[in-house]
């Protein structure tokens, strides 16, 4: 049997001549003391250097029976009946060079290789489990009877298991999905995660209506619902816990999907007055001057946004897509514009980030009139007030 290892960041490993010797603790290892083999990643090269690059890490098997090596206390789970979960205690353990798997430097590769494959399986795992939901709440609430009517009449409970439908298959299609982007070589990055969040989420959620569906009945031991529910939480810790993935989602997705959510560009209407959605096409770029007139321009552009939606700063890219320039040119006018109090500048350490015109800014781009708005019947009915 191979028990998973956790915590890889505080065990260490040095090379002593042909062997490795390992020192550390690993905790919440599943078959912890049934296994009879190990994977235990380890800190190999602990400088800055090599963990900017993912570098410090490497993954040895590690035998049971090993000197030095023992199970340091056994976890009671909430769930997981009778699956043996722990702490490993490894001191001073030796392994040949040869139990190194890879390279030395590899583990965080090795570690992360098959991170969405496992996501697919615990994707899997919260399908079946919805459906076993589906089948007892419908089975049950059938047939037991409560104010002279089976409770599956009653709008409540088919809202559960409408949801509980509704999520199966949802993260059924999602797993024959990155199941079959597996299958074609392609790495489901951002899929695989999504299904991991939503299906263990969408477990957890379900097997509590499952069970407030089935009453008293639903909370024995006597049907498998119970069983779920108590399993069901480990799904959203387990393999990263939901909020980790999602923030993995959002960061790898900017990246991954930017053309996707690439927003098209939003102007004030020369006439009307109010914000329209336009092609970039449709934008004639002006070129970036320097000096003064190069200010004006930027404050120009800074306007216009403010016309649009007055609350919001611009990114670097944004104002790039109505100014032709290079980025070096555009942080120097910035910059210069900062130091004369003119615009509002959010920095990423030193770079600026995100740019809004100051109040001095507005008013140097345009005059006051410029930003007046009010819509005609406004006009009609309270001209000799705003005017």
């Amino acid at each position: 049997m191979l028990g998973a290892t956790q915590q890889v960041a505080e065990t260490k490993a040095f090379k002593q001549g042909d062997k490795y010797v390992i020192n550390g603790k690993k905790r919440f290892i599943t078959n912890a003391g049934m296994a009879d083999i190990y994977i235990v990643y380890a800190v190999t090269d602990g400088s800055k250097r090599a963990r900017e690059n993912y570098s410090h890490l490497s993954a040895f098997i590690v035998e049971r029976g090993a000197k030095g090596f023992r199970i340091e206390k056994i976890n009671e789970l909430q769930g997981f009946d009778g699956v043996m979960n722990g702490y490993l205690d490894l001191d001073n353990v030796e392994v040949p060079e040869d139990n190194r798997i890879s390279d030395e430097g590899q583990g965080w590769w090795i570690l992360v290789s098959g991170l969405n494959f496992e996501r697919l399986i615990i994707g899997a795992q919260q399908v079946g489990w919805l459906r076993e939901m589906a089948r007892y709440v419908s089975f049950y609430t059938k047939r037991r009877i409560q104010f002279n009517q089976p409770v599956f009449e009653y709008e409540s409970v088919q809202y559960k298991l409408a949801d509980i439908i509704m999520n199966y298959r949802i993260a059924r299609l999602l797993t024959y999905y990155v199941a079959y982007q597996m299958d074609k070589g392609v790495d489901p990055i951002i899929d695989a995660n999504v299904l991991k969040v939503f299906a263990t989420e969408a477990a957890e959620k379900g097997s509590r209506d499952a069970i407030q569906a089935m009453g008293g009945d639903g909370w024995t031991k006597f049907y498998p619902v119970e069983a779920i529910y108590r399993n069901a939480k480990l799904g959203t810790i387990g393999g990263g816990t939901s909020e980790v993935l999602k923030r993995f989602i959002v960061r790898y997705a900017l990246t991954a999907m930017a053309d996707d959510l690439k927003t098209p560009i939003r102007i004030s209407h020369p006439e009307l007055k109010v914000p329209i959605t336009v092609s970039e096409k449709s934008i004639t770029k002006e070129k970036l001057q320097g000096g003064e007139e190069g200010e004006m321009e930027i404050f120009r552009v800074l306007a216009r946004v403010y016309l649009v939606n007055p609350g919001l700063f611009m990114e670097l890219n944004d104002i790039k897509r109505f100014i032709e320039c290079d980025e070096k040119q555009l942080v120097e006018i910035i910059n210069s514009l900062e130091a004369k109090g003119l615009v509002k500048v959010l920095r990423d350490r030193d770079k600026p980030r995100l740019v809004k015109a100051t109040y001095d800014g507005l008013r140097k781009a345009y005059p006051r009139e410029y930003y007046m708005y009010f819509p005609r019947w406004v006009k009609e009915k309270m001209s000799e007030y705003i005017f």
